[in-house]
């Protein structure tokens, strides 16, 4: 099993263009295809009667050439790819864009930026909808999995996204799952570290097991201070929450890492 097809939305903002070569370099090293895909929501004119016709057409001019720019950056990056890159362009909200091409896709990669939804990509959003895991970058480091951290607990949202990560925990150097607990709740939780070792090794992964302890710190405090302590390349970390319209209401714990990670993040609801 292994990740064959990568999909990056192409964003107009510089922590995409930082990204983006990144991304180039992770295909390779799967030995995946990668597709790029740029969208923006067509020009909307809330009272078209007090605009005139040339200044809808001047906005409309701009997308254009915005979404030409990206298709130039994505080609110019992936050029080493050679046959295996593959690009698409869309008129739509860059949500429901990539949504639309993820059915081609065994993972997304995309950056962490912020932005209106007719130009840029929510990542809650994103998670929830596209159906396929998403690896979320907080800047433009190498995309390494050597060292990887499960953000363990015994729920379905976190079991879900080791089976998702497989293909990369069973190539990994070093897998250590974390569990943030409190003492009372340790025996319960070494439980399900136990059961989830017995059923990695299956898959030849050799997992280490660790409970890590609070007091008054927040979750994703203690967690990502055992990422770096460990000196983690990725976070997989199960996403929770509920659809309401177009947001996603996170658990408090992933919101924090969302907000506070220098690390990537591995995800999946």
């Amino acid at each position: 099993m292994s990740f064959k097809s990568l999909l990056v939305p192409v964003q107009p903002t510089s922590a995409c263009a930082g990204a983006l070569p990144r991304v180039v370099e992770f295909a390779q090293a799967l030995g995946a295809d990668l597709t790029g895909v740029a969208s923006l929501a067509s020009v909307f004119i809330a009272n078209p009667w007090i605009v005139s016709g040339d200044i809808v057409q001047e906005l409309t001019d701009d997308q254009e050439a915005q979404l030409k720019a990206a298709e130039a950056r994505f080609h110019a990056a992936s050029a080493a790819l050679n046959g295996h890159a593959h690009w698409r362009t869309r008129h739509d909200f860059p949500n429901y864009a990539v949504n639309m091409e993820a059915a081609g896709a065994d993972l997304i990669v995309t950056t962490m930026d912020k932005g209106p939804e007719a130009t840029t990509v929510g990542l809650s959003t994103l998670v929830l909808e596209a159906g396929v895991p998403v690896i979320a970058l907080p800047g433009a480091k190498p995309i390494r999995t050597d060292n990887i951290l499960i953000a363990w607990r015994n729920t379905a949202d976190a079991r879900r996204a080791v089976t998702a990560a497989l293909p990369l925990l069973e190539k990994a150097g070093r897998v250590v799952a974390v569990q943030v607990v409190r003492s009372e709740e340790a025996d319960d939780a070494w439980v399900g570290l136990t059961a989830l070792k017995a059923r990695l090794a299956l898959h030849g992964v050799t997992l280490e097991t660790e409970l890590v302890f609070k007091d008054t710190e927040a979750d994703a405090d203690v967690l990502l201070n055992a990422a770096e302590e460990r000196s983690i390349d990725m976070i997989v970390l199960g996403g929770y929450g509920h659809a309401r319209a177009r947001e996603w209401v996170l658990g408090g714990m992933t919101q924090d890492i969302l907000a506070m990670t220098t690390i990537p993040l591995f995800m999946v609801h």
